[in-house]
């Protein structure tokens, strides 16, 4: 029998860092400049433009039309590959969980994931002062316990439960 690799996979470390370190700063800096751009493409005409138009020439209404079309079409195809890489990490992670799974006899440990309790979707701004902050950290990878929460989302998320008059998860369980 083989040994087990006890290194990560040094490619996928370094594709995950382009992703967070840079990919991830790419797609906010180009969403942010399309937003932008959509904001000041209006199909007025500037000093030189001029009021008619020779043949086969667009009007500044339909020039902006026409960028508006390209830029939303760049927002949208961006929206697209993002769900289409998440689902892609998610079909992989899957895959590696079953093939592990079928062929390994040691446990895996379960991620942190809350989404049974209450407020899930509320997301934790870290450091915030408001009663309103949620519980949930959509970037959590901690090592889920008997909860189903990490040692960092159990705490915050009975804080929350308790501002918002929830009896406290314990164990595996809410408590009455």
């Amino acid at each position: 029998m083989p040994q087990p690799m006890t290194q990560p996979n040094q490619r996928l470390i370094r594709t995950a860092w382009i992703l967070e370190k840079q990919t991830a700063m790419l797609v906010s800096h180009a969403l942010e400049h399309i937003q932008l751009e959509l904001s000041t493409v209006d199909g007025y005409g500037t000093a030189g433009d001029g009021t008619g138009r020779s043949s086969g020439d667009a009007s500044s209404v339909e020039r902006a039309g026409a960028i508006r079309h390209e830029l939303t079409g760049s927002r949208e195809q961006i929206r697209k590959d993002i769900d289409t890489l998440v689902q892609s990490v998610d079909d992989f992670d899957g895959f590696l969980r079953k093939t592990l799974g079928n062929r390994v006899p040691r446990h895996i440990p379960d991620l942190c994931n809350g989404q049974k309790y209450e407020g899930w979707l509320n997301l934790w701004r870290s450091g915030s002062k408001d009663e309103a902050n949620g519980w949930a950290d959509a970037t959590c990878r901690g090592i889920a316990g008997p909860s189903g929460l990490c040692l960092r989302c159990l705490p915050r998320a009975n804080r929350w439960r308790e501002r918002n008059g929830l009896p406290p998860i314990i164990g595996s369980e809410v408590v009455s």
